[in-house]
C-alpha cells in the first residue's frame, strides 16, 4: 500500500504566492518576474482594419444589396384527405380559405412580411403592397 507522505511528493508543486510588496506593485518587486502574458503570433493572421469592399464599410446593409431572396405571395390556404386528393383532376377547383378580393400574403423566405393586393400589369399578374409588417406586428399575429 502506498505511503501518504510518497504521494505528496509525487504531487507537483505550485510557486508561492508573491510578498504583498510585490502584489502591490511596491519597490520590493524588481526582481519579481514579469507576469504579462504573450501572445502567439500567426503569419496571416494580423490585424486588419474593418473590411471596404467597393467603398462601403463593414456594417453597412448595402454589401447585401445583390442578396436574392425568395419572395412568394399566398392567394391562400386549403386542407384535403389524401382520397379528395386522388380525385382531383384536370377542371377540378379547389376552394381556397380566403376570399376575392381579399388581401393575400407575402412571404419572404417563409417569413411573413406583408399583405397586398393583386393587379394585372399588361399580360402578368402583380402585387401591389398594402401593408409591411413590423417585427411587434409579426409577434403579436402568432401570440
Amino acid at each position: 500500500m502506498a505511503d501518504v507522505n510518497s504521494l505528496e511528493e509525487k504531487q507537483p508543486k505550485t510557486a508561492a504566492p508573491p510578498d504583498d510588496g510585490a502584489a502591490a506593485g511596491g519597490a520590493s518587486g524588481a526582481g519579481a518576474p514579469d507576469t504579462t502574458p504573450e501572445y502567439p503570433a500567426f503569419a496571416g493572421m494580423e490585424a486588419k482594419p474593418e473590411a471596404d469592399i467597393e467603398g462601403r464599410q463593414a456594417g453597412d446593409i448595402g454589401l447585401l444589396e445583390d442578396v436574392n431572396l425568395e419572395v412568394t405571395v399566398e392567394l391562400g390556404r386549403t386542407r384535403l384527405s389524401i382520397g379528395d386528393l386522388m380525385d382531383l383532376g384536370q377542371g377540378s377547383v379547389i376552394e381556397l380559405d380566403k376570399m376575392a378580393g381579399e388581401p393575400v400574403d407575402i412571404r419572404v423566405n417563409g417569413v411573413l412580411v406583408g399583405c397586398g393586393e393583386v393587379i394585372v400589369l399588361e399580360d402578368v399578374f402583380g402585387i401591389r403592397i398594402t401593408r409591411l409588417y413590423s417585427k411587434i406586428d409579426r409577434i403579436q399575429a402568432f401570440g
